[in-house]
């Protein structure tokens, strides 16, 4: 008759012990991997909408930069202070886009904001000003921050500027999505950690045991 072999009490412990072993790490790398695929999806997913946004709102404020910018010049081709003046509070009472704009006019070497009525004399010209007279181009730029806002200058003149147009848009939708981020990080950290235990329990229950066996 043949011998049969049989494990000692220790060698069967240590298998056991081993066996165990496996289906834990099992386990966790399955968690790890869970926890992993549902942030970094989630991280995916909003950077994605983050960027739709701001295209939108850059698209947005380009649109009534270009709008506004046509108005004062169909009204004031030659820029006539007073036309534009006119046009603009006309515009700045009508407006409801929540946007800021300032014109500024060439005067002598410098431009310089016209002011309306009683209203307090606005900002000297910033460098995206400058530069939008000087290149003859629409300069745009992004003011992150609390208060983000796309910010565009468009020059005024049929053939040659004799000013410029700065508009600000502020844009609350990034501000709305920054906190929308927040309360989905949290909603997928918790998914995670519920899917993570989901599947540590099932690699346990169905890997784990048999291998027990």
């Amino acid at each position: 008759m043949q011998a049969v072999e049989r494990d000692t009490p220790q060698e069967g412990g240590r298998r056991r012990r081993f066996v165990l072993g496996l289906a834990a790490r099992l386990a966790i790398l399955t968690a790890v991997l869970a926890i992993g695929l549902v942030l970094g999806g989630n991280q995916i997913a909003l950077t994605w909408s983050q960027r739709l946004h701001m295209e939108e709102d850059r698209r947005e404020a380009t649109s009534i930069a270009t709008t506004l910018a046509s108005y004062l010049m169909s009204v004031a081709p030659t820029g006539d202070l007073d036309s534009l003046a006119g046009a603009f509070a006309e515009w700045d009472r009508s407006d409801i886009s929540g946007a800021d704009a300032r014109v500024y006019v060439l005067m002598g070497d410098n431009l310089a904001p016209i002011t309306i009525g009683d209203e307090t004399a606005p900002p000297p010209p910033d460098a995206l000003t400058v530069t939008a007279f000087a290149e003859r181009t629409m300069q745009v730029a992004f003011r992150g921050g609390t208060d983000a806002a796309w910010r565009l200058a468009v020059p005024l003149g049929e053939t040659s500027p004799y000013g410029v147009l700065s508009v600000t848009v502020a844009t609350q939708r990034l501000a709305d999505l920054a906190a929308e981020r927040h309360r989905t990080y949290l909603l997928a950290i918790v998914s995670a950690l519920l899917v993570a235990l989901s599947a540590a329990w099932l690699t346990a229950r169905w890997v784990g045991r048999p291998l027990g066996e």
